[in-house]
């Protein structure tokens, strides 16, 4: 699917409320998805908003209204984050939604020092996997991780706040 031009009016930041987490039931409704994905999107959500620093959890909202989430995890004792679950709304794909939450938070990833971001998408998601290598991401696909499933591991080498990479 062709990309479109960015949302106006797009602000990705830390979630902050309750009522973000709450914004997702919405989102779910809307997507077709049931289940799994949205009880561990909402449940790092949660750990995020209870404090837990090891989650952060991002919000992408137009006008106001959350059109996205996106989970960063920060395992205790690595130099590494890990860009978790990212959903967008259906109605603002191919906008710039995962673009926005994905810049931001790797730029919050390297302003707390971190030197290393990975993902890891479903080995169906050829989207995903092009956004990220947009993003600078080194994709490497892995199979038979389970038993008929696939997935491609991303890599990133962050550089520190206000240097360039040589």
């Amino acid at each position: 699917m062709k990309r479109t031009s960015p949302l106006r009016g797009l602000t990705v930041r830390l979630l902050t409320r309750k009522d973000d987490v709450d914004g997702l039931v919405a989102v779910e409704r809307c997507s077709g998805r049931r289940g799994g994905f949205f009880e561990i999107l909402a449940r790092n959500c949660a750990q995020h908003l209870a404090g837990n620093s090891e989650w952060k959890a991002f919000a992408a909202l137009h006008d106001g209204r959350l059109v996205g989430v996106g989970v960063l995890n920060l395992p205790c004792n690595a130099n590494k984050v890990i860009l978790g679950q990212v959903f967008v709304h259906p109605v603002h794909r191919h906008h710039g939604v995962n673009d926005a939450l994905i810049d931001v938070r790797l730029k919050y990833a390297t302003d707390l020092g971190m030197r290393r971001a990975e993902t890891r998408i479903d080995g169906n998601n050829s989207r995903a996997v092009n956004v990220y290598e947009r993003h600078g991401f080194s994709m490497v696909k892995r199979t038979g991780v389970r038993p008929g499933v696939d997935v491609y591991d991303g890599v990133k080498e962050l550089t520190e706040p206000g240097k360039t990479k040589a």
